[in-house]
């Protein structure tokens, strides 16, 4: 049984089992690593026969209680997925399999041939086995009546954290954030203790039309700090996101996409980039680095592990710590970011409540 409070944490980033994440969040220190609570989503892992090596390699790495998800990719352990989300005796071959993992807070999982009375008992169960549980809203129309069912029914709907799951946001702003706030009042009109969290992402496919100087270099609005603002800030849901993080899945694109060299430098409200158009060198990454390191050589003293990448890159000190294609530099990225993240999340430090992928 996991005892916490989801309210005592201000920030929860969503994380998929690639590499470049996993690795990203791993070389967090254990005094960040402590602050969020992180919900992992199951997917693919290199080499994994199934999803039970998978989680262990997130249980590795994050030993912290954590809240975990099944992928939606019917191609990723198909027989596995059919299993895990079957709904026969609510849903028991899912909480039998998270029952085998250390630390962690599993989502109430949802199907296709599912009712609802099955939906509303798995929660009920992985309320008294686990001791909290987590929803997850994706579909606007269909999950949103399930999770208040299924809220009403707990001990305690405070054992639960309910995730509005906007995903990606850049080309849709404005529909989001009516769409957030209905379902954040629909939740609250039932179920006024519910607690809300807003997951979203604004982190583009590819940066390259966000380019200036020739697609050199640029900066992207990180959306999803307007969006948690916008619709009331802390007061109201607390803050996630998907870690600089697009959130589609391109790992069966053609091999032969192109990309270019580039070095990401997150900071509180806003991402910065420095890219070699047509560069795929180390040479052409340290020179990317080199920018970055010029811009901000506070990037010197830091003992950030990402940070430490972009000055060791820079002065041509880098040695096997970090390769130089774009999976690599995703996870300095991400490294950052949720640092960046964990100290604006805060009390009083977030925005509005201050005293102020791959590159194709």
């Amino acid at each position: 049984m996991i005892s916490i409070n989801f309210e005592s944490y201000s920030y929860y980033p969503v994380l998929r089992t690639r590499p470049a994440e996993l690795k990203g969040i791993e070389k967090l220190d254990d005094s960040y690593k402590s602050q969020i609570l992180p919900l992992f989503t199951l997917g693919k892992w290199p080499k994994a026969q199934d999803f039970k090596k998978v989680a262990n390699k997130v249980s590795e790495t994050f030993k912290y209680p954590f809240i975990l998800d099944l992928t939606t990719e019917e191609n990723v352990f198909p027989e596995e997925i059919t299993s895990l989300k079957n709904s026969e005796n609510n849903f028991e071959n899912w909480i039998n399999f998270c029952k085998t993992i250390p630390n962690v807070i599993p989502v109430v999982q949802k199907s296709q041939q599912m009712r609802l009375p099955s939906f509303v008992k798995q929660a009920e169960n992985i309320e008294k086995q686990f001791g909290k549980l987590a929803f997850r809203i994706k579909d606007y129309q269909a999950d949103v009546r399930n999770v208040i069912s299924a809220l009403a029914a707990l001990d305690d709907p405070e054992n639960a954290i309910t995730f509005i799951d906007a995903k990606y946001i850049r080309n849709s702003y404005a529909a989001t954030v009516a769409a957030v706030i209905s379902i954040i009042n629909q939740i609250r009109t039932e179920v006024p203790e519910a607690i809300i969290c807003i997951l979203a992402t604004s982190f583009p496919a590819s940066v390259a039309s966000y380019a200036i100087d020739n697609g050199q270099r640029g900066s992207l609005e990180i959306l999803e700090r307007q969006l948690h603002t916008d619709i009331g800030g802390s007061s109201i849901a607390i803050y996630g996101d998907y870690a600089s993080i697009h959130g589609m899945i391109y790992d069966d694109a053609p091999q032969i996409m192109r990309w270019a060299a580039r070095v990401d430098y997150p900071k509180e409200l806003t991402w910065y980039f420095e890219r070699i158009p047509k560069g795929t060198s180390k040479s052409d990454f340290e020179v990317a680095a080199e920018r970055v390191l010029a811009l901000h050589p506070e990037i010197e003293h830091s003992n950030l592990w990402g940070e430490q990448m972009i000055y060791k890159t820079a002065k041509k000190l880098i040695g096997k710590e970090i390769g130089f294609a774009p999976a690599s530099w995703i996870a300095v990225r991400v490294n950052i970011h949720l640092v960046r993240q964990i100290d604006f999340s805060k009390p009083n430090l977030a925005l509005g409540e201050e005293d102020e992928e791959l590159d194709f």
